[in-house]
């Protein structure tokens, strides 16, 4: 079983997140701050893009993870002041991450900046199987999900099986799985 952990504040990251659980069976985290924010959207994107620049630690509310349990951890962000969310720096900076593999992936409206990098600072390069970023997915949700299963299939990830017999008609697609 495959684990997706990510933090979504306007709703990119938690739809790349669904996408990849739908396509390759595995669980949903979705981290949160301990103490949410409580602002206006404008006030929200403020804050936590200082937070990002000062590579602000929040605290997170409870979650657990069992290492071994897990074969692959896919982990989202979205990109805030060209790197990672301070949620995601909290969970990287915590966990104890040599069991392992890990597929990272962001969500940005104008660029990836930083967002692999400092990821990849957390993690050792040779149990990362794979990085994509998804630009503007909510605006363009059919293209974010061919991006999606193009990733997955690039990195040689096992998805669901669909019968043959609805290759041709996607409306008569049954899960095999």
């Amino acid at each position: 079983m495959n684990l997706i952990v990510y933090y979504s504040l306007k709703g990119n990251t938690k739809f790349v997140a669904k996408k990849i659980a739908l396509n390759t069976e595995s669980k949903l985290l979705e981290l949160k701050y301990k103490n949410d924010f409580n602002y206006s959207r404008i006030l929200e994107m403020i804050i936590g893009g200082a937070q990002a620049l000062v590579h602000y630690k929040p605290q997170l509310q409870d979650y657990s993870i069992q290492n071994d349990k897990h074969d692959t951890i896919f982990i989202g962000t979205p990109v805030w002041a060209h790197g990672i969310s301070p949620v995601i720096r909290s969970f990287l900076n915590s966990r104890d991450i040599s069991v392992n593999k890990y597929a990272l992936f962001s969500t940005y409206k104008a660029s990836e900046g930083r967002s692999f990098s400092q990821m990849k600072k957390y993690l050792p390069e040779d149990k990362i199987i794979g990085q994509a970023g998804f630009q503007n997915v909510l605006q363009n949700k059919e293209k974010t999900e061919r991006e999606v299963k193009d990733w997955l299939s690039a990195m040689n990830f096992p998805g669901k099986k669909i019968n043959t017999a609805a290759k041709n008609n996607p409306k008569k697609a049954v899960n095999l799985n």
